[in-house]
């Protein structure tokens, strides 16, 4: 079998990898960029990472389709660049509330602060030419994504990661099995491994590989932002979105939802899903074209997201009458939140923590146990908050290239 070198292997070539490899230019590193997909679309790549859903329902289509229509039948595209290839480029800012240590809601709080991303919040901005939600003064082209720049070193695609195989003693990776459609097997050996395939398939190869005695927390707190339309309003203003005041929400006990009249008179509501163990990922029986397990998704949102969910609806409802900008007319039956669908917004499943008992990865998003293991994305996320979440993750794949750049 061949092996393959490297100082630093990344796994997925999707806006977490990329971002990564990019950042990491004239480091003097030797990078592996791995990507199981090509530059081109194709369907039967794409069906390996289908999963078994056996939660709320998430928008995922077992049928063929190409990526015109992607973004309408599935949430993540398995090709160079990812599911950028389908994103539609919103923006937004997290709030401070949403890294802080919350005792009214349980597993609450990062271990990193607003302030410590914000400089890379900023950066990341400018290049994605969104640079306006500062108000800074730049006359910075937007990054557009479907144009990568070239890198140092090419990816190398069209392989898919089977499994991340420990040292002797238990404490490293010692090399990533790889396989392709064709049957062709490879390894990969690398001082240390970057793994940013999303969420989902992030959670399934980690569970593949055995890490689930690691920490408690692998391949739970399946977050989302379920949204959702539950009344109309007439207001004479421009649409706008807006947050409940931050001493209301300690005052209520509630998460950070967002409230959205973008597409008026229909306003609707994004939840801040809260942190639990009990929405997760597993491993399916059924097995995809490679003969490795596919993801068993079981999404759902708690008794307590739902309470939430109403007492803020009606709170909202208010604040908005109290202000003049009209009456809100709720749709039948709001309370049941049948309104409600998945955003597409996988999060939470290697959540960032303290420690094993609090989370997968330290505030360097190594994972608890393995030195030369880290993880980039979505799966980060130890809370939802209410932003889009793609800045944020593009801000912590830059923090953690800065840390591999600091610690060689």
């Amino acid at each position: 079998m061949r092996t393959f070198e490297s100082d630093l292997c990344i796994i997925g070539a999707g806006a977490a990898g990329l971002q990564i490899a990019h950042s990491l230019k004239g480091s003097g590193l030797k990078v592996r960029l791995l990507e199981s997909g090509f530059k081109t679309f194709d369907y039967a790549t794409q069906a390996l990472g289908h999963f078994e859903n056996s939660g709320l329902p998430i928008r995922q289509s077992s049928q063929p389709y190409d990526l015109n229509t992607l973004a309408d039948t599935a949430p993540y595209c398995r090709m160079y660049g990812g599911t950028l290839q389908v994103w539609q480029k919103r923006c937004s800012l997290p709030d401070p509330i949403d890294f802080q240590k919350r005792p009214e809601i349980p597993f609450s709080g990062w271990p990193i602060s607003f302030d410590e991303l914000l400089p890379y919040l900023r950066k990341t901005a400018l290049q994605l030419g969104v640079e306006a939600l500062f108000s800074l003064d730049t006359s910075s082209k937007a990054w557009l994504r479907s144009e990568f720049e070239p890198l140092e070193y090419p990816a190398v695609c069209g392989g898919s990661a089977i499994r991340l195989v420990l040292s002797s003693d238990k404490r490293q990776i010692d090399h990533l099995l790889v396989r392709a459609l064709d049957g062709e097997e490879w390894q990969e050996c690398a001082e240390r491994f970057i793994l940013a395939c999303g969420t989902i398939e992030n959670t399934r190869l980690l569970l593949a590989s055995g890490f689930e005695s690691f920490t408690p927390w692998l391949g739970r707190n399946l977050l989302d932002h379920p949204k959702g339309v539950f009344g109309m309003i007439e207001v004479a203003e421009k649409p706008f979105s807006f947050c409940l005041p931050e001493d209301l929400l300690r005052k209520e006990k509630l998460p950070n939802h967002r409230f959205d009249l973008s597409m008026p008179p229909f306003i609707r509501i994004h939840l801040d899903q809260m942190p639990s163990q009990t929405s997760h990922i597993e491993l399916s029986n059924q097995k995809n074209a490679l003969g490795e397990p596919r993801a068993r998704v079981d999404w759902h949102l708690s008794d307590e997201d739902r309470v939430n969910a109403v007492k803020a609806i009606h709170l909202a409802c208010a604040s908005v009458e109290e202000r003049g900008l009209g009456k809100v007319k709720l749709r039948p039956e709001f309370e049941t939140l049948d309104f409600l669908e998945d955003a597409s917004h996988h999060l939470g499943t290697t959540r960032m923590g303290e420690s094993p008992e609090e989370g997968v990865v330290d505030r360097n998003c190594k994972f608890f146990g393995i030195d030369n293991l880290y993880i980039a994305g979505n799966s980060l996320f130890p809370t939802a908050g209410n932003a889009y979440p793609t800045l944020i993750l593009l801000a912590l794949a830059e923090r953690l290239a800065d840390h591999l750049k600091g610690s060689r």
